[in-house]
């Protein structure tokens, strides 16, 4: 499974290369053809997870979560989004933002981007909330400093 992104802004230094984008549509792989010049597959579009209102509130907890998971985070080092970090109006676009902001490994995000409905996306980032706030908390109440890092 992946997501096709547009390239929203781009930058770089002589050490890092950052590039921000928007996921447009999410593909499933459904074969792998020959890989000259470059991987190549053969794709199915996944259809669009849609909105349902009575979700609000769910919605309301996860921002809450993800909001107070990277305040918590970012005692322990420095993170590619803040607690404050704006989120779309949109419910839809917002959900996937706040998905999208969880302080994850790849492979974790990977799950997220497999929700087969805006519920199922929503209890998955929950679920990857709570085990991280579970990480947080085996870590101690005080993150190390500077010169023990």
């Amino acid at each position: 499974v992946g997501t096709l992104t547009h390239i929203d802004d781009f930058g770089m230094t002589e050490e890092f290369i950052g590039i921000t984008g928007s996921a447009t549509k999410r593909f499933v792989i459904t074969s792998w053809l020959e890989p000259d010049p470059y991987p190549r597959a053969e794709v199915e579009f996944l259809p669009e997870l849609t909105w349902d209102s009575r979700l609000e509130g769910q919605k309301m907890l996860l921002e809450l979560e993800v909001r107070n998971l990277l305040s918590r985070a970012q005692q322990y080092g420095e993170l590619p989004w803040s607690a404050d970090t704006e989120i779309s109006d949109d419910p839809v676009a917002g959900t996937w933002q706040l998905a999208g902001i969880l302080p994850l490994a790849p492979e974790q995000s990977h799950i997220l981007l497999c929700s087969e409905s805006m519920k199922d996306l929503i209890e998955r980032s929950l679920a990857m909330c709570e085990g991280a706030n579970r990480y947080l908390d085996s870590l101690g109440d005080e993150p190390e400093s500077e010169s023990e890092r």
